[in-house]
């Protein structure tokens, strides 16, 4: 008996392939297709790491009386970015 990933094929013949990932939801919240080598594992585990990212991020930042609302937006999301970035590579080194 075929599965839903077996009956819905792409223009090359290619099952689409769907999973419940939030990060494929577009804006109207529906279901997108996984992309060529997404990985649900990967995910959860990298999703796992956001609230240690945050608390790390919001230490890191650096305001001066010059920074407006935006500059501070603007430092934070960089070292969040930085942040995810350090302590997610042990996930990509380990094959996740």
């Amino acid at each position: 008996m075929a599965n839903l990933d077996d009956l819905l094929l792409c223009g090359n013949d290619e099952a689409l392939r769907y999973c419940h990932c939030d990060e494929l939801l577009d804006a109207d919240r529906k279901r997108l297709p996984c992309p060529m080598y997404h990985d649900c594992d990967y995910v959860r585990k990298r999703n796992r790491l956001i609230e240690q990212a945050c608390k790390i991020a919001s230490e890191r930042v650096r305001l001066s009386p010059e920074d407006d609302s935006k500059d501070a937006r603007t430092k934070w999301t960089r070292q969040f970015s930085i942040v995810m970035d350090e302590l997610s590579a042990p996930l990509l080194r380990n094959g996740a």
